[in-house]
C-alpha cells in the first residue's frame, strides 16, 4: 500500500496543503488531487483504493455539503481505510461520523498539537497494518520533531530572560556612569576652586586626590556601561537568533528525520486506458537513525546557568557568527518532558559532538549551603553531560570564564576527576574578550581538522 490519500474542498486547500506538507515531512507517502493531473481522479482512486494504506478526509463548514467529498468518504469508508479529521466542525457527516475524528482546530503547524498528533498516530496504524512501513516508526519521527519545538522554545524563553536581565544592568550600568560623571564635575569644580583661591599644598593635595578618584571612577563606569551595553547586544541578537529558531520549527524538524533534498513529491502519471501507478515506497527502517541537524561541525555547550548565563550566550554569538546557526548546540538540559534525561543527554551528546564546550565560572559546581554542591549528585545534569564526554573520549575543551577555574580534585567526583588533565581555554568579560574567544575558536578549528572517528557505543547502565 503506497500511502494517505488527502481528500478535501476546494475552499480548504489551505489546510490541505499544511496537512500533506506536514505528512511528508515525517517521509509518509501522501497523494492529493494535485498529484492527479487530467484525469477523472475519483474514478482513478476507486482503481487504487486496494493500493492506499488509508483516505484522510479533512470535514469544515465549507466540505460538509460536498457531494464528491462524501463519494470519497464512502469509497474510503468501503475499504475500512477512513480517517477523518475535523475543523471548525464537532463531527463529521452521518453516517461517517461513527469513526470518532482527530481536530485540528486552530492547528499552525505546531507538532505539537493534540490534534496532530492524533493524527499522525492513526496514519502510523494504518501504514503499520498494511505494511507500509514498521509500527511507531511515523510517531516516533513525530517525537523528534516534538522534542526539537520543546528545546528551542525553552532556549527562547531563555534568550528573553537574559535579554532582560542584560537590559537592568544596562541601565544600572547607565545611571552608574551618570552618577560618576557628576562626581567628576564636582571633584573638578572643587579642584579649581582651591586653585583660584590658592589653598595650601595638604588642601590642593587632598582636591586633587578627589579629581583622581573622581577620574578612576568615570573610567570603570564607562567600562562597565560599554560592557553591559555590550552584552545588551549580545543578548538581543541571540533573542532574535532563537526566535527564527522557533520559525523555522518545520523545516529544522524535517531535515532531522530525512536527508534534505530538492527532488519535487512524485506524481501519479497516468495514460488511456490504463490506472496510474502510484510511487513505490519501501518499507521504513524503525532501527534507522535521524539525520544530523547540520552538514558542517556539531559543537556542544555545556554550561550552568546560575553560573555562566550571560558570558556563555556571549561566547555563543561569536560561534555561531564562525560555524553557523545550525552547528551549535546549546541548552541540551531542555529535556523534553517524559523522556529519560540521561539517555537522552547521551543520545544528544554522541549522535551531535564533534567538540564539547564546557563552560566553567566560578559557580560552575553549583554550591548550596549547608548542602554538597550540585556537582556531587549523580543526576546532575551538568555533571551528565561532561560524564558523557569524558567516558565517550569526546573531544572535550573546558573553558573558563570570568575568574572561574577548576575545582581541586578532592571537590570533584571520581567520574569527573579526569577533566583536570584537559588543558583548559580561558574567557574573561572585559577588554581581552574577543582576543580570547579568537584564540578558543583557533582551538576549535584545530580539534575540527583532525580525522573524526566513530562515536562509541554509550556503556550499558
Amino acid at each position: 500500500m503506497a500511502g494517505i490519500f488527502v481528500c478535501y474542498s476546494r475552499a480548504d486547500r489551505a489546510l490541505a496543503q499544511r496537512v500533506v506538507d506536514g505528512l511528508r515531512g515525517l517521509e509518509v507517502e501522501v497523494l492529493w488531487d494535485q498529484d492527479l493531473e487530467n484525469v477523472d481522479w475519483l474514478s482513478e482512486l476507486e482503481r487504487q483504493a486496494a493500493r492506499l494504506a488509508a483516505f484522510l478526509v479533512l470535514w469544515t463548514p465549507s466540505s460538509l455539503g460536498s457531494y464528491p467529498l462524501r463519494d470519497e468518504a464512502r469509497l474510503a469508508m468501503s475499504q475500512r481505510k477512513l480517517i477523518n479529521v475535523v475543523s471548525g466542525v464537532e463531527q463529521a457527516p452521518f453516517p461517517y461520523d461513527r469513526l470518532k475524528p482527530a481536530s485540528l482546530e486552530e492547528w499552525t503547524g505546531s507538532p505539537s498539537h493534540p490534534g496532530w498528533v492524533e493524527l499522525v498516530a492513526r496514519v502510523d496504524e494504518h501504514l503499520a497494518s498494511g505494511g507500509a512501513s514498521a509500527p511507531g516508526v511515523v510517531t516516533g519521527r513525530l517525537q523528534l520533531r516534538r522534542q526539537l519545538e520543546t528545546m528551542r522554545l525553552t532556549a527562547e524563553a531563555d534568550a528573553e530572560l537574559s535579554l532582560r536581565e542584560a537590559k537592568a544592568a544596562a541601565d544600572a550600568a547607565e545611571r552608574a556612569f551618570v552618577e560618576a560623571s557628576r562626581g567628576l564635575e564636582t571633584a573638578k569644580a572643587m579642584l579649581e576652586r582651591v586653585a583660584e583661591f590658592h589653598g595650601g599644598p595638604a588642601l590642593q593635595a587632598a582636591a586633587q586626590a578627589d579629581f583622581d578618584a573622581a577620574r578612576a571612577a568615570i573610567d570603570r563606569a564607562r567600562k562597565g556601561r560599554n560592557e553591559a551595553n555590550a552584552n545588551l547586544a549580545a543578548a538581543d541578537r541571540i533573542l532574535a537568533g532563537r526566535r527564527q529558531e522557533v520559525d523555522d520549527m518545520s523545516g529544522l524538524a524535517a531535515q532531522s528525520t530525512s536527508a534534505p533534498t530538492s527532488e519535487p513529491q512524485p506524481r501519479l502519471k497516468t495514460d488511456p486506458g490504463s490506472a496510474p501507478t502510484p510511487p513505490s515506497q519501501s518499507p521504513a527502517s524503525p532501527e534507522a537513525a535521524p539525520a544530523t541537524l547540520a552538514d558542517g561541525p556539531r559543537i556542544v555547550i555545556s554550561y550552568r546557568r546560575a553560573d555562566s548565563r550571560a558570558i556563555t550566550g556571549r561566547i555563543v554569538d561569536r560561534l555561531i557568527e564562525r560555524y553557523g546557526r545550525g552547528s551549535v548546540f546549546m541548552d541540551v538540559d531542555s529535556i523534553p518532558i517524559g523522556v529519560k534525561y540521561r539517555t537522552y543527554i547521551e543520545q544528544f551528546v554522541l549522535a551531535h559532538a564533534d567538540v564539547v564546550l564546557a563552560f566553567i565560572g566560578r559557580k560552575w559546581a553549583g554550591p548550596r549551603r549547608g548542602r554538597p554542591p550540585r556537582i556531587a549528585e549523580p543526576d546532575d545534569l551538568v555533571r551528565i553531560e561532561v560524564e558523557t564526554a569524558l567516558r565517550n573520549g569526546l573531544p572535550l575543551v573546558p573553558v573558563l570564564v570570568d575568574g572561574g577555574s577548576l575545582p581541586p580534585r578532592t571537590a570533584l567526583p571520581e567520574s569527573l576527576l579526569e577533566l583536570r588533565n584537559y588543558n583548559a581555554a580561558e574567557v574573561v568579560s572585559d577588554r581581552d574578550f574577543h582576543p580570547n574567544v579568537d584564540r578558543l575558536i583557533s582551538a576549535i578549528d584545530d580539534l575540527l581538522a583532525q580525522p573524526r572517528q566513530a562515536a562509541p557505543t554509550p556503556h550499558p547502565r
